[in-house]
């Protein structure tokens, strides 16, 4: 199982689950500045194609925090939506969609429970599946 994270507050965050965005980015939460080069789920699929990947939005607390949303404001930029999460669920194939909060422990438990109850699920079984062959 995959837990691929974006934060609801970071558009950039969001767009690297899936595409390959190259910019120049200002992050004030660790106050650095770093270069994104990432595409996750592409990585994830070519590596572990049968793996199931589970999309979390983090920080779901900032929604309500004004100092947040005037930033965001400033900087042109919004929240993602829950509705741009679920459809971004739906295109990389993840199996659910979680938005929590580690500051105010929203969700948390939830998402452990989601894990163990899908690692306790057997694995689908391929039908392309390689077998050993003895000629």
């Amino acid at each position: 199982m995959f837990l691929v994270c974006y934060s609801v507050a970071n558009k950039t965050s969001y767009i690297n689950v899936k595409d390959k965005v190259s910019t120049p980015i200002f992050d004030e939460s660790v106050m650095i500045d770093y270069k994104s080069d990432y595409q996750w789920v592409p990585e994830i699929r070519h590596f572990c194609p049968h793996t199931p990947i589970m999309l979390i939005g983090t920080k779901s607390d900032l929604k309500t925090d004004p100092d947040t949303l005037t930033k965001l404001k400033a900087n042109n930029s919004a929240f993602v939506t829950t509705e741009e999460a679920q459809s971004l669920c739906k295109q990389i194939g993840a199996i659910k969609h979680i938005e929590c909060s580690a500051m105010r422990q929203k969700k948390i438990d939830t998402i452990f429970q989601e894990v163990i109850s899908i690692g306790k699920e057997p694995p689908a079984k391929s039908k392309n599946r390689r077998r050993c062959r003895i000629l």
